[in-house]
């Protein structure tokens, strides 16, 4: 009569434990290989789109300085009121749209007007009249 000799699963050398082993280092590598590319995404491609839209606030910012500094040129003694001011974005031009309020002595308007500015050309209904804004306000800012 021949001897069997029963290893359990738990014993060092037996199948089972080489088996969950293999498995734990295979899911090891695949957790290691997971945690790179997550590293990579973050360290690679979110600082990009990152920098892209650090970009355009920047290029809005310049925008909305260019048409505050033409209104003000205009304007150099009055004071001015903004109300809703806003970026739009006609192909590769940025456009400036919004309202603003010129307080000055002898005015032909009162309260807000509409106003837009787009390469270096600011139009004002204070100046240029309501049809011209009305215009310009549905070509450039809708």
């Amino acid at each position: 009569m021949e001897t069997l000799l029963v290893v359990p699963a738990w014993a060092p050398g037996s199948p089972e434990r080489r088996r969950l082993r293999d498995t734990a280092i295979v899911i090891g590598f695949a957790m290691a290989a997971l945690a790179l590319l997550i590293w990579a995404c973050l360290r690679f491609i979110v600082p990009l789109e990152r920098l892209e839209l650090q970009a355009r606030s920047e290029r809005e910012h310049a925008a909305l300085l260019s048409a505050a500094h033409a209104i003000l040129h205009r304007w150099p003694v009055a004071v001015i009121r903004y109300g809703s001011v806003f970026t739009h974005e006609d192909g590769t031009r940025l456009a400036v749209c919004g309202r603003v309020d010129v307080q000055q002595r002898r005015e032909a308007y009162s309260g807000m007007e509409r106003f837009t500015y787009l390469d270096g050309q600011l139009i004002i209904e204070e100046v240029d009249g309501a049809a011209a804004v009305t215009q310009a306000w549905s070509e450039i800012c809708e």
